[in-house]
C-alpha cells in the first residue's frame, strides 16, 4: 500500500506548483485592473464596474485556494480536499471568471481597429471542427 501512496508524494512538485500557480494568477490580476483602468480612461462615461473586477479578483482568490497549500496538497490524500478542488475549479471560479466580463473588458480597453480584429477572431468559425449542416 505504501508504493500507492509514494506516487501521490507531491514533495518538490508543490513548492514548483505553487512557484508557477502565484505569478501567472498575480499576472492575471495585474493585467485585468490594468485593463480596467484603461477602460475607464478611455470611456469615463462607460467606465468599468467595479463588481465585475471584484468577480475577477474572486475567480482568481478560489483558483488559488484550489491550486496552493493548504488544499492542493491535501487533494491528493483526502478525497473531500480533492472533490473541494473540483468544486472550486469547475463550478465556482469559472462562474466568477465568466461574471467578470473579460471579452468586453478587452474590446474596451483596446483601440477600435484592434477591437475590430479581435472581435473577427472571436466571430470565425473554427474549421477544425464538424461540417456544418444545413
Amino acid at each position: 500500500m505504501n508504493d500507492m501512496h509514494s506516487l501521490h508524494d507531491q514533495g518538490s512538485a508543490s513548492s514548483l506548483g505553487a512557484a508557477v500557480t502565484v505569478p501567472v494568477l498575480l499576472a492575471a490580476a495585474v493585467g485585468y485592473l490594468l485593463s480596467a483602468r484603461r477602460a475607464r480612461y478611455r470611456k469615463p462615461a462607460q467606465g468599468w464596474n467595479r463588481g465585475r473586477s471584484a468577480s475577477f479578483l474572486s475567480g482568481l482568490a478560489l483558483l488559488a485556494v484550489a491550486l496552493l497549500p493548504p488544499l492542493a496538497p491535501t487533494a491528493h490524500t483526502d478525497f473531500r480536499g480533492h472533490m473541494a478542488q473540483h468544486l472550486l475549479i469547475g463550478m465556482y471560479a469559472p462562474l466568477a471568471l465568466v461574471l467578470s466580463a473579460p471579452v468586453t473588458l478587452v474590446l474596451r480597453a483596446l483601440p477600435p481597429a484592434q477591437a475590430r480584429r479581435v472581435t473577427a477572431v472571436l466571430l470565425t468559425k473554427s474549421r477544425c471542427g464538424p461540417a456544418d449542416t444545413p
